[in-house]
């Protein structure tokens, strides 16, 4: 686990906003509007506001084939604060050797 002397740069998006990056990030950095919608609402997150407090240079909205998406711009960003808050899940889990 990377521990952090400061927070990450940028504004903090809370422990509900870094599981929500966490899971745009997993899901391929970009998902249907609605769905985030739904998932933001899922935990408790003010989706619109959060899209505004976190600046459209590290997340937008965008259209893509006709379809209204969300985009995570700064993955990094998403990362750092997903690690700070500790509620990073690893995309692929490795088996752990006891011994």
């Amino acid at each position: 686990m990377i521990e952090f002397e400061d927070d990450p740069e940028g504004p903090d998006p809370g422990e509900r906003g870094a599981r929500f990056l966490g899971w745009l990030k997993r899901s391929g950095a970009g998902r249907n509007l609605g769905t985030c919608r739904k998932k933001s609402e899922h935990l408790g997150l003010n989706l619109d506001q959060s899209i505004d407090e976190w600046g459209d240079d590290r997340i937008c909205k965008a259209s893509s084939r006709g379809d209204k998406v969300l985009w995570l711009k700064d993955t990094d960003w998403a990362d750092a604060w997903a690690k700070f808050h500790r509620v990073e899940v690893p995309h692929h889990r490795q088996p752990i050797d006891i011994k």
